[in-house]
């Protein structure tokens, strides 16, 4: 199938691939052209490791950037490694940090913003020469020793709307240890973060009940008017206001 531009089009692509699955002879007259319709490029680790440890599991973030050689519906996104034994699973939102949170990690929390995370993309179509980047996140039902390797092969999978799936190379950190701060969309809280929000929260509600307390309290009016009154006496009349107070006739 000859192709006369440097990028191949959206029909061009799918009808290139629907040859080439019926083992129809293909020609592509570009060795330069784009074979799969997206390129993605890894970034660094945020936290300097890309798999950390987590209660009964794995947990596996990666930052990546894409760009859409063509017009591109992603349905889905996923990881696949010979090393995960179980599935993975995008990990669940918590409701009291309004982040996609991994608990008990490090000694702490590992917290991703959902705006950042590559799965919002999902039902979107990327238009060709889009570039999006973000985190793919997931919680592995199995742990990953460090004596599996400092580098782990996986591959990341991209999915399109009629269903095929676009395999790239990952390699992964496997450091299971926290050395870089993270940013914006993924950071790390240590235990003594957490423990000031909880104190901070505590004393919140402290004052949110004595709040509710005083409204009920029928006293409370007249000790906030003392209160007030101290905090800001009446000023002494002038000459002047006293020369315009209304004498009595008699």
């Amino acid at each position: 199938m000859p192709a006369n531009q440097s990028t191949p089009t959206l029909q061009q692509w799918q009808t290139y691939r629907r040859l080439r699955a019926a083992g129809c002879p293909t020609e592509w007259n570009f060795p330069n052209e784009k074979c799969f319709p997206l390129d993605v490029r890894q970034e660094p680790a945020a936290l300097g490791t890309e798999l950390l440890p987590i209660l009964g599991g794995t947990a596996v973030i990666g930052r990546i950037s894409i760009l859409a050689s063509v017009a591109f519906k992603l349905t889905g996104i996923s990881v696949e490694a010979n090393w995960a034994q179980a599935p993975m699973l995008w990990p669940t939102y918590c409701d009291r940090h309004h982040r996609h949170c991994y608990h008990d990690c490090c000694g702490g929390d590992v917290r991703l913003f959902p705006g950042g995370m590559l799965r919002h993309l999902c039902g979107r179509t990327l238009q060709r020469g889009q570039e999006v980047n973000g985190y793919f996140a997931f919680a592995l039902g199995n742990t990953v020793p460090k004596s599996t390797g400092q580098k782990l092969d996986a591959s990341l999978i991209l999915s399109d709307e009629l269903g095929r799936s676009y395999p790239y190379s990952l390699t992964l950190d496997n450091g299971q240890s926290i050395t870089a701060n993270g940013d914006e969309y993924c950071l790390f809280v240590s235990a003594a973060q957490i423990q000031g929000e909880v104190e901070l929260r505590a004393a919140e509600q402290r004052g949110l009940e004595a709040s509710r307390t005083a409204a009920r309290d029928p006293n409370f009016g007249p000790i906030i008017d003392k209160l007030l009154a101290r905090r800001f006496p009446p000023k002494p009349a002038t000459i002047r206001q006293l020369a315009q107070v209304e004498r009595p006739p008699w």
